[in-house]
C-alpha cells in the first residue's frame, strides 16, 4: 500500500475493531443468585428452540421414553443446585438415531446424545461423565461465549475486508497516477474477488468446535459435579479411553464427542489429574444398567451392521445375551444374529457391494429359518417377523414381494394383537403378489 494511504487506514482499523467487540467473559449460570440471560443470549435460545427439528428431526428420534427419562435424570443429577436455583433452563436428554460416538449440548438446556454413545457405555458413570460435560457447557455458557467469539472474529473480518478494500483502491489510484492503466484495472477486477474467497477460507478454518480451554473447563467441571452427584470420576476418563481403544474398528464415520480440539490423550489426562482431588466411589448396578439399555444397543447392533462394523455389532449383541436367563438366550441370540446378518445386506446392497449382499442375506434366512422351527410361539413370531423385514427390504432387487407376504402372514397369525399389526398391514398393501 502506498505510504501516504497508510495514515487513513491504520486508524481507522482501531477505531471499527474496538467499536464493535462483544465481551466473552461471562460468567456460569448459578454464580449469582438470579441469573438474567443477556439480549443476545436470549436470541440465542431462540433461535435454538426453532433449530431442534433441524438437530433432530422425527424421523432421527429414537423413541423409547423410559431410556429418555433415565438419562434425563442422569443429566439432572449432574447438574449443580445453584444452577437450577439460578433459574437456568431446564435439562432435558434426547435420543438421536445414529451409531456414531457423538453427544451435543445446546444452551436453553438441550442435551442430544447418540444412540451409538449410549450403546458403548461401560456403566451409569460413564454415561454420567459424558452428560456432565455436556452440562457443564450450558451451565457455563459456552454456546454463547464461542457465538461472540465468532461474531468477533466476522467483525475483524469485515474490518480487513473493509480495509482490503481501501488498500487495494488506494494501490489502484497509486498505479494510475504512474500511467500504469492496465495495471490499476486489474488490480480493481481481480483483487477484491481474491480477497473475499481468502477471508471466507481463513474464517471457515477458525471456527470449527469449542476452544481447547472451553473443552478442558467442561472435562474440569464434569469431575466435580460427578464426585457431587455420587459418581467416580474416573468413569469419564475410562470412557475416554474405552473409545480411543476402539477408533480404529470404527472407520471414516465415526465422530467422537469431544471433537477434535484437544486430543483425546491430553483430555483424558486433564480428567485423572481433576479427578485425584476426590475419593473413588462404587460403580452402580451393573445388571440393572444392561437392561436399561439393552433395547437401544440391540438397535445401535443393526445400524453398526449396516454401516459394515460387524465386529462392533456383534460385540454389543453379545453384551446383551449375558444377561439373558439361558432357557432364552439360544432363540434370541439366533434371532439378533439375523437381524445383524440382514442389517448388514441391507447396507452393502445399499454401497453396491452385491457379493457381501448376497452372502449375509443368507446367513439371515438360516438363522430365521432356525428359530421359526422352533416350539416358542414368541420366537417363531420374532423370526417370521425379521424375515417378512429382510424380504420387504430386498423386494425388488430380488423380487421377494411374496416371500415377504407370507412371513409378515405367519406372524400376524402367530401375534395378532401384536401393536405393530397396522403398520405390517401397511407394508403388505405394498407388496406385489
Amino acid at each position: 500500500m502506498p505510504r501516504r494511504f497508510r495514515f487513513l487506514v491504520l486508524p481507522t482499523a482501531a477505531i471499527l475493531l474496538l467499536s464493535a467487540c462483544l465481551s466473552t467473559d461471562l460468567s456460569p449460570i448459578g454464580s449469582t443468585r438470579n441469573f438474567t440471560p443477556e439480549e443476545d443470549e436470549r436470541q440465542l435460545w431462540r433461535a435454538l428452540r426453532q433449530a431442534e427439528e433441524k438437530v433432530l428431526p422425527p424421523k432421527a428420534v429414537y423413541e423409547d421414553s423410559a431410556l429418555e427419562q433415565y438419562l434425563t435424570d442422569i443429566a439432572r443429577r449432574v447438574t449443580p443446585s445453584s444452577y437450577t436455583a439460578a433459574g437456568g433452563q431446564l435439562i432435558q436428554v434426547k435420543v438421536r438415531k445414529d451409531p456414531r460416538l457423538n453427544a451435543g449440548a445446546m444452551a436453553h438446556g438441550l442435551i442430544v446424545v447418540h444412540t451409538g454413545l449410549v450403546s458403548r457405555a461401560e456403566n451409569e458413570g460413564q454415561l454420567a461423565g459424558v452428560l456432565a460435560h455436556e452440562v457443564a457447557h450450558i451451565t457455563h455458557r459456552h454456546q454463547i461465549r464461542k457465538r461472540r467469539e465468532l461474531q468477533n472474529q466476522q467483525t475483524a473480518f469485515n474490518v480487513a475486508a473493509f480495509l482490503g478494500t481501501l488498500g487495494l483502491a488506494a494501490a489502484a489510484v497509486d498505479q494510475s497516477s504512474r500511467g500504469n492503466y492496465g495495471t490499476a484495472q486489474a488490480i480493481s477486477r481481480v483483487g477484491q474477488p481474491l480477497l473475499t474467497l481468502g477471508l471466507n477460507l481463513t474464517y471457515s478454518a477458525m471456527v470449527s468446535g469449542y476452544s481447547r480451554d472451553m473443552e478442558r473447563e467442561a472435562d474440569e467441571e464434569a469431575v466435580k459435579n460427578m464426585a457431587a452427584a455420587g459418581y467416580s470420576p474416573q468413569d469419564l476418563a475410562q470412557m475416554f479411553r474405552h473409545m480411543l481403544a476402539e477408533s480404529p474398528d470404527r472407520g471414516p464415520i465415526e465422530t467422537f464427542f469431544w471433537g477434535s480440539h484437544p486430543r483425546t490423550t491430553e483430555r483424558i489426562e486433564t480428567v485423572e489429574q481433576a479427578a485425584t482431588k476426590y475419593s473413588s466411589k462404587e460403580g452402580s448396578d451393573k445388571r440393572a444398567f444392561e437392561q436399561r439399555t439393552a433395547r437401544v444397543r440391540l438397535s445401535n447392533a443393526a445400524w453398526d451392521a449396516y454401516f459394515g462394523r460387524w465386529r462392533l455389532a456383534m460385540m454389543q449383541v453379545d453384551r446383551v445375551m449375558a444377561f439373558v436367563p439361558a432357557s432364552r438366550r439360544t432363540a434370541l441370540e439366533t434371532v439378533w444374529q439375523a437381524h445383524i446378518y440382514g442389517a448388514a445386506s441391507v447396507g452393502a446392497r445399499s454401497r453396491k457391494d452385491d457379493r457381501a449382499a448376497e452372502r449375509s442375506f443368507a446367513m439371515a434366512v438360516d438363522r430365521y429359518n432356525r428359530v421359526a422351527s422352533a416350539s416358542d410361539t414368541r420366537d417363531k413370531a420374532a423370526a417370521y417377523r425379521g424375515l417378512g423385514e429382510l424380504y420387504f427390504a430386498h423386494r425388488d432387487h430380488k423380487t421377494t414381494h411374496c416371500d415377504a407376504k407370507t412371513a409378515y402372514a405367519k406372524y400376524l397369525e402367530l401375534q395378532p394383537a401384536t401393536k405393530d399389526a397396522a403398520d405390517i398391514k401397511a407394508k403388505m398393501a405394498q407388496l406385489r403378489c
